[in-house]
């Protein structure tokens, strides 16, 4: 693909409260006085009235730079994506790829065991219709057996206990009291190297990176326990998040 073709060579990330709020603040940047030009009318990538069949929700729209001075005219023409999502969307879609890192499937994707992609399917509808009073993917299931599915699934693949084991973050806080924490996300689970030196943990870096391809390795440097985990909020905070909607979500469908 051209450079000059993708949607996203730079992006932004919003994440708001509630839908209403979302589409506030989307219709005063509509209305905003800058030169960039949006390419998309306003219901084309409306992932929220129309979701994908994967269960993805959210609102994207595509921006084409345009400078204001002559010192930057030569990124004109570059696409800008802008994401627009609630805070149960994000812990979602995150969560998905979480997923789609820690195990051989990908969800994120559409691609492996298909009942990972069925699973969010279903928690994406489970959390639309409790917590934003919305259909999603599966508006013609009914709210039991959503959650008689789900739980079948899960019994199979074991998804949400090992999303369990990463939202578990406490343990960490012995490690990370170091100033400069490894953060690697493989198959087998979440593992943190910690290093009192940054020399040190930059060679442990690389290295790291040569033996581990597949793995989603960062280096954090941090403080505090709370500064990671709020760093890397998918590791820890969003999937913690994901969990105890799906926990409310489970109980409000079958009420």
């Amino acid at each position: 693909m051209q450079l000059a073709r993708m949607d996203d060579v730079a992006g932004c990330r919003l994440i708001f409260q509630s839908i209403p709020a979302l589409h506030k603040f989307r219709d005063e940047l509509h209305r905003a006085n800058f030169n960039h030009v949006r390419k998309n009318d306003a219901t084309k990538y409306d992932y929220i009235v129309s979701p994908t069949e994967r269960g993805y929700r959210g609102i994207h729209d595509v921006y084409e730079y345009r400078a204001r001075t002559n010192r930057s005219t030569a990124c004109n023409g570059l696409l800008i994506e802008l994401q627009y999502r609630t805070q149960l969307q994000h812990a979602w879609a995150t969560t998905v790829e979480v997923v789609t890192q820690a195990t051989e499937n990908q969800p994120k994707f559409d691609r492996g065991d298909r009942r990972h992609i069925r699973l969010f399917c279903l928690a994406s509808e489970m959390l639309a219709r409790v917590h934003e009073q919305r259909k999603s993917c599966l508006p013609d299931v009914s709210d039991r057996a959503l959650v008689e599915e789900f739980e079948a699934l899960d019994a199979q693949i074991g998804v949400m206990g090992r999303l369990l084991d990463l939202a578990a973050f406490k343990w960490i806080d012995d490690q990370a009291k170091s100033k400069h924490v490894i953060l690697q996300l493989s198959k087998d689970g979440l593992k943190l190297h910690p290093f009192d030196l940054e020399l040190e943990a930059s060679t442990a870096l690389l290295d790291f990176e040569k033996q581990f391809p597949e793995d989603d390795i960062v280096l954090v440097g941090a403080d505090s326990v709370a500064e990671v985990t709020s760093a890397f909020r998918n590791y820890f905070s969003d999937v913690g998040e994901f969990l105890q909607l799906m926990q409310t979500g489970r109980e409000g469908l079958l009420t």
